[in-house]
């Protein structure tokens, strides 16, 4: 991703002199059993894409199934934000995956693909072309699970490896994160409020195909 692609993420989670009211502790979302195009879904429930083309993802079987061929989308959310992590600290995510980019490699920036990538995006840091504080839960290709990896476009984007094709028989992973201690993990402090969530799937830096099915995305009360 160059900066300027990655910049388009920003509007997410701009900033604000006087931000709104926080939002009742928790967030969620969980997709339609309807067949659908997820440019249909995104419209309807306040999801956008910040870059790429979602018009390959699709609603089915109630989850949001992805797909890149050499190729990057994000798509992101506000509605529903902000919230305090401190009231609701845990983040569960239960998705599978079904392509990654053989190549992927988070450290590097010439290789920094994921078949699935869960931005948490919080209200710090940032600036003209650099993103807030964002941690990035990853099936990584290729990075130990669990240790934390720094970008090397933006030193406050972190992505956390949370699983990856080693042992991997195809069946949905369910994760659980303490989004609190992830934070202080990754920047020596406590946490902001979440201003927004993210989705990415991509190849675009190793020229090869990634699909996902993402079941629900959840922020949790203690």
């Amino acid at each position: 991703m160059r900066p300027a692609r990655l910049a388009r993420l920003l509007p997410l989670a701009a900033l604000l002199t006087a931000g709104p009211a926080l939002a009742a502790p928790g967030w969620s979302v969980t997709f339609d059993g309807r067949a659908t195009p997820a440019l249909k879904w995104m419209e309807a429930n306040g999801w956008e894409e910040q870059r790429g083309d979602a018009d390959r993802w699709r609603l089915a079987d109630g989850a949001l199934h992805t797909l890149q061929d050499d190729d990057s989308t994000t798509i992101g959310t506000k509605r529903g934000f902000p919230i305090d992590p401190n009231a609701a600290p845990r983040l569960k995510l239960r998705f599978k995956v079904t392509a990654w980019p053989k190549k992927g490699d988070l450290r590097r920036k010439d290789t920094e693909d994921a078949a699935l990538r869960v931005f948490v995006i919080f209200d710090r840091g940032g600036g003209l072309i650099s993103p807030p504080d964002t941690l990035g839960y990853a099936f990584a290709s290729t990075n130990p699970v669990g240790r934390i990896v720094t970008s090397q476009r933006f030193d406050n984007v972190k992505f956390i490896p949370v699983a990856g094709p080693a042992g991997y028989d195809g069946g949905w992973i369910e994760v659980e994160r303490d989004l609190v201690a992830d934070y202080k993990a990754a920047f020596g402090k406590a946490p902001p409020r979440i201003q927004a969530i993210g989705i990415k799937s991509d190849t675009n830096n190793t020229d090869g195909r990634a699909a996902a099915v993402v079941d629900s995305i959840r922020i949790l009360p203690r």
